[in-house]
């Protein structure tokens, strides 16, 4: 998704595990370019209401969000047109 990063605020949640464990997760797949929160006894996974692994949380600039569980990343990539275009 590194095509949307100048144009898309990208946040990576770790959840139930240590920071260490997040800190080598985000080198391990090169997710450098962008923050991670961890969060170790995933209160804010439950807050978000993410039920697993991958969860992609859009938040649009009018307040409205979409949650998607597992969704194609064709899916995953018209979003993120349709919220650079905005």
């Amino acid at each position: 998704m590194r095509e949307f990063e100048n144009q898309v605020d990208f946040i990576g949640i770790g959840a139930r595990d240590t920071v260490d464990s997040l800190e080598e997760f985000v080198r391990k797949y090169e997710l450098e370019h962008f923050a991670h929160v961890s969060d170790p006894n995933a209160s804010l996974w439950g807050h978000l209401g993410v039920r697993g692994q991958p969860t992609w949380i859009f938040v649009f600039s009018d307040g409205t969000s979409e949650t998607l569980f597992r969704p194609p990343l064709d899916q995953v990539r018209e979003i993120l047109r349709r919220m650079a275009e905005r």
